[in-house]
């Protein structure tokens, strides 16, 4: 059924725009000049509550171990 040519453009054309969605929603908009590169796990522990995220930086770009900050939202 994925060879007919437009069934699967049709499927391609879906899959594109879910995705575009997903990435699109997952952005989290911060000032360029306290840009960092951030990775996730899920909330093991059941800590947090639906919807909430635990972010944890450090303050120096240039000091990654030092002077951390922890922002919960």
């Amino acid at each position: 059924m994925t060879t007919e040519p437009f069934l699967r453009s049709l499927l391609l054309a879906v899959y594109r725009r879910k995705l575009g969605e997903l990435l699109k929603r997952t952005r989290i908009e911060i000032d360029p000049a306290k840009g960092r590169s951030m990775m996730g796990t899920a909330d093991e522990t059941g800590t947090l509550e639906y919807g909430q995220v635990f972010v944890q930086y450090s303050a120096k770009l240039n000091e990654p171990n030092a002077d951390y900050q922890a922002v919960l939202s």
